[in-house]
Order: structure tokens, then sequence, then C-alpha cells
């Protein structure tokens, strides 16, 4: 799970998660980012609660004893399970079977009760991305010397481009990633830092190029392309807010603030190979 750790976080990123959501009547909200990856087991539920206006707060806090009930229907079945909070990581709920999770096609339903509230949200996971597919299986990377102000730097050029592409003839929102899988990885960048997954902005075009700063390694790569589903697609095109209006961004969740999305994904991969 650490690269869906490393997701979520880059996904709070890309849409101003960071930004605590502030309580506009005057008083504590529940705060649900709650994501939901098809055929992956549920651990990106986090619960908090806002801060109101005029208050001395400035982050909101991790809420702890929420109780956080998920309703998964799949088809004519119907199956709810209570989370349980994770315990090194404030805030955080899970499923206490890890073989419990969603499939395409799935509508949920979140319940959470804290603060003497409820706040409730619904979404479905989406269908995967159709027509994935990549350029090349294998790509050549030279490495080139330059001088810095801070010395010489070497960095990989990629001899012929790379690219991933999909169909998208609704003109959704897509997003890739790119991540180093190989554990007999070479380092072809002195910068690194052990640094192997590449985060796209969400975008409504049907392809992704692989730049020569995303590789950092020899050995197999994969790329995961990610469909969004309308509400958080409206969360990222509302990200950028005029402070004056003191505005809550785009939320689908009710009684309560934040987003409660789902995403499918499919895969290609390809390998990268130094020229000698």
């Amino acid at each position: 799970m650490k690269t869906a750790s490393i997701l979520i976080l880059a996904l709070c990123v890309l849409v101003s998660c960071s930004e605590t959501p502030t309580a506009i009547l005057g008083r504590e909200q529940i705060v649900v980012q709650a994501y939901i990856f098809d055929g992956m087991p549920i651990r990106d539920v986090y619960i908090s609660s806002s801060f109101a206006v005029g208050s001395d707060d400035s982050t909101n806090a991790p809420i702890s004893d929420a109780t956080v009930l998920l309703t998964r229907k799949r088809g004519a079945n119907t199956e709810r399970v209570t989370l349980r909070p994770i315990r090194q990581k404030a805030g955080y709920y899970e499923t206490p079977d890890s073989t419990w999770f969603a499939n395409v096609g799935d509508s949920l339903l979140l319940e959470v009760t804290a603060l003497k509230q409820t706040a409730t949200a619904r979404t479905a996971v989406p269908r995967k991305p159709v027509g994935v597919s990549i350029s090349r299986r294998s790509a050549y990377v030279l490495l080139e010397t330059r001088n810095t102000p801070f010395g010489a730097l070497t960095t990989p050029r990629l001899e012929d481009p790379v690219q991933v592409s999909w169909q998208n003839p609704n003109t959704e929102y897509f997003y890739t990633t790119l991540t180093s899988i190989d554990t007999a990885r070479v380092s072809l960048r002195a910068d690194s830092l052990r640094f192997n997954f590449i985060i796209s902005e969400p975008a409504t075009g049907t392809s992704y190029n692989v730049r020569d700063f995303d590789i950092r390694y020899t050995g197999l790569h994969q790329v995961n392309v990610y469909r969004i589903n309308k509400e958080y697609a409206d969360l990222y095109k509302s990200r950028s807010q005029d402070s004056r209006t003191l505005s809550e961004p785009l939320s689908n969740v009710r009684g309560g603030l934040g987003i409660f999305t789902a995403f499918a994904s499919d895969t290609a991969t390809f390998t990268v190979l130094k020229v000698q």
C-alpha cells in the first residue's frame, strides 16, 4: 500500500487538500477525504473537523473516534461494514478485512457520525480506462553530463519518445502515475533520492508523454491511467478560490465538507535500458 499512500498525498496536493476547510456556519463540521481504488484494500478514508470562522485554529484536527460505515451495492447484493481506526495514522480508517474492497460498477455510501453530527456521501467505482496502450516496450536512455552552479550533473535522456495513450470520446478527466517497480533497478540520476513515483495533473487529453525528467532508474516501469469521477473532476476544477468570498471548495458530502470518490485504472509497462 506504499504506492497508494504516496498517490493519496499527491492527489491532495493537486486539489489543495492541505488547505483546511473552514465552517462558514461558525461551527465545526465533519470533513471527509475518502478515496476508493478499484480492487484495492480500503485504507484511505480520512476524517477530521473544520474550524469555525473567527476561531484561533488554523488547522483541522483528525477525528479517530468517529463511527464510519461503508455500504457497498453490487448488483442485487448490498453489504455494510464498519471501518476501524488505523492506530498509527490519526484520523484514518480502514475495513477490518483487507479482502473487502470495491470493484468497477459498485455503488458506495459513506456515513460518518462525529461531533454530534452525521455526514453522508455517495460515489460509484467508474469504468476502467479503455484502449490503454504504450508506444514502445523498451526505452533506451543516454546519460548526459552538464555543468551547473553546483557542479557537474548527469541526467538521462530518452533516445525515442514514450507515449501512453487511451480513448476519451467524452472528454473526461484522467491522470497518470509512473512508478519504477524493478527491485534490481539502478539509479540514473544523482538526485534520485529513492524517488520512484511520478503523478500527472488531471487532464481531458488522450495521452501522456514520458519526459526525460520522469526517468530516474533502469528497469521495469509501470504506468497507471486513472479515470476520474465527476465529483473529483469538479473539485479539481474549483481548486482556485477567491479568498474574499470565504467559499468552500465543491463538496459531495451532505452534512459536512470534503470529497468521497472512487477511481479505476488500467496499466501499461515498459523497461528502461541504458545505452552502453
